[in-house]
C-alpha cells in the first residue's frame, strides 16, 4: 500500500518549514555570547535533522510505497530526539524549547512508523489514523521554532 500522497505533503511542508531562518543567524551576534552559542546550539541539531529529512524527499522515486521515506524519516528524528537531550543548555528557555521539539520529534518518529506500518499491512483505517496523527504533531512545529526565533533575536 503506497502512502497517500497528502502524507506526502505533510513530510514535505515538514521539510520545507522546520528550517529556522537565516536571519536567526545573523540576529544572533547581537545576543550574549552564552544565550548566542546555546541558541546557535540548537538551531544546528534541528536545522541538521531538516537537512537530512529534506534529502530523504529526493529519494522518492527510489520509494513508490513511501515507507522507506517514512521510517528514514522516523530514524531521523530519533536522532534529532537524542541530539536535543544531549545538549547542555543552561537558560530555561531553550531548555524548555529543546524539551518540546525533543517531544515532537519522539511523536513524530512514532507516527511517522504507524503510518509505515499500516501501509506494509494494507491497513487503509490505520494508515489515516496514524497519518492524522503525524499530521497533528508537525503542526505543533511551527509555535516551536517561532518560540525559538522569538527568544533568540531578543
Amino acid at each position: 500500500m503506497a502512502v497517500p500522497s497528502r502524507l506526502r505533503g505533510v513530510l514535505a511542508a515538514f521539510a520545507a518549514t522546520s528550517p529556522i531562518a537565516m536571519g536567526l543567524a545573523l540576529a544572533l551576534g547581537a545576543c550574549g555570547p552564552s544565550k548566542s552559542g546555546q541558541c546557535g546550539e540548537l538551531v544546528d541539531v534541528i536545522n541538521r535533522g531538516v537537512t537530512v529529512l529534506a534529502q530523504g524527499e529526493k529519494q522518492r522515486a527510489n520509494d513508490p510505497t513511501g515507507t522507506v521515506e517514512l521510517r528514514a524519516m522516523a530514524d531521523t528524528m530519533d536522532k534529532v530526539a537524542e541530539e536535543l537531550h544531549a545538549l547542555k543548555l543552561d537558560l530555561p528557555e531553550l531548555r524548555d524549547f529543546a524539551s518540546k521539539y525533543e517531544q515532537l520529534a519522539k511523536d513524530a518518529s512514532l507516527s511517522a512508523r504507524a503510518v509505515a506500518d499500516a501501509a506494509d499491512q494494507k491497513d487503509k483505517p490505520g494508515v489515516q489514523k496514524a497519518q492524522e496523527k503525524l499530521t497533528q504533531v508537525v503542526r505543533q512545529e511551527d509555535g516551536i521554532i517561532e518560540g525559538i526565533n522569538g527568544f533568540c533575536t531578543r
